[in-house]
């Protein structure tokens, strides 16, 4: 069964994308993930080598 992780804040620039792409780099050692970005700067998609332009 696949666990789902959330980190929300409605505050900006609290750390939200950098410890969602850090947990998803833990737990891409070991199993498989999904890393989802919402947000309007694509910023985790950017982090993690994908470019959309």
């Amino acid at each position: 069964m696949p666990n789902i992780i959330f980190t929300l804040n409605a505050k900006g620039g609290v750390g939200k994308t950098t410890m969602a792409v850090n947990l998803a780099a833990q737990f891409g050692q070991k199993n498989k993930f999904n890393l989802i970005g919402a947000d309007i700067q694509v910023s985790a998609s950017l982090w993690t080598g994908q470019n959309y332009n």
